[in-house]
């Protein structure tokens, strides 16, 4: 399902700015769909630069206590030939960590952080693919990794092949370890957050609020917190309880957007 909206969001950006002389114009922000027992309630929208993707997944994964976090980004990609490996008198073979810090060790000037996109600006294309990424990470089981390739020629884009790879894939990179970390810290401070929350809600029970906006309105002040964080760009709460006349929200920098604030910034 978030591939699917993610794709259709691409084709809406291609259909309307696909003629900009700035390509990037068409491309969608890359963004953190936040899943809690099924239902999705968070979207954290990346800020630019190439830290910020990292640095987004681990707040997001860090305190707004969802099960599931699926990570999406319009991106480009080139695929590459392992390096020779070479693991003959070694007591055990090289982990996938040493192999992957030994790959940007030998390659960091190409595609190190950003420099597949820099060059792709530049007209250095050769065997550089656009495609849609989508990363599943849930607080148990493994991760989740797919590739939607596309080429876009003005409004028009043509999806090409999608390579889904099977759970016993492992991935790695900064994404990978910005998850990893943030769902570790995570299990350390929950029961401090319970705890939290706990006190929270008894005290807006004495007050009069009924259950469901008490978790309302903490989650509300979760995606305000996160939206201050370095790396996002803003949050936006889909726990609206229209029958209470409680909508959803964006925040950006700690601030509560209107819609048309909101539109300015390059939502659709």
């Amino acid at each position: 399902m978030i591939a699917e909206i993610t794709r259709r969001m691409k084709q809406a950006k291609v259909a309307e700015y696909g003629d900009s002389p700035d390509e990037s114009d068409a491309d969608i922000m890359g963004f953190n769909a936040c899943i809690r027992a099924g239902r999705q309630l968070f979207v954290v929208m990346h800020g630019p630069g190439p830290l910020s993707a990292r640095q987004s997944v681990f707040w997001s994964a860090l305190f707004l206590s969802c099960d599931e976090i699926f990570v999406a980004a319009d991106a480009r990609m080139k695929m590459v030939l392992p390096d020779p490996s070479d693991d003959e008198g070694l007591l055990l073979p090289r982990s996938p960590e040493q192999m992957e810090e030994e790959f940007y060790r030998n390659h960091g000037e190409e595609f190190g952080p950003g420099k597949l996109g820099e060059a792709w600006q530049r007209g250095e294309r050769e065997g550089i693919t656009e495609c849609i990424i989508i990363q599943r990470y849930a607080m148990v089981g493994p991760p989740l990794l797919a590739h939607y390739s596309y080429v876009r020629e003005g409004r028009k884009i043509t999806w090409g092949k999608i390579a889904a790879y099977p759970p016993d894939v492992t991935q790695h990179g900064a994404i990978d370890d910005s998850v990893k970390a943030a769902f570790l810290k995570r299990r350390e401070i929950q029961p401090e957050i319970d705890e939290m929350l706990r006190v929270t809600h008894a005290e807006m029970g004495r007050e009069g609020f009924p259950p469901d906006e008490r978790q309302y309105w903490t989650d509300r002040g979760m995606a305000k917190h996160v939206s201050t964080r370095p790396g996002v760009l803003l949050v936006q709460y889909l726990g609206e309880i229209a029958a209470k006349g409680l909508p959803d929200v964006v925040f950006k920098d700690g601030e509560e957007l209107d819609n048309e604030s909101y539109k300015e910034l390059g939502d659709d």
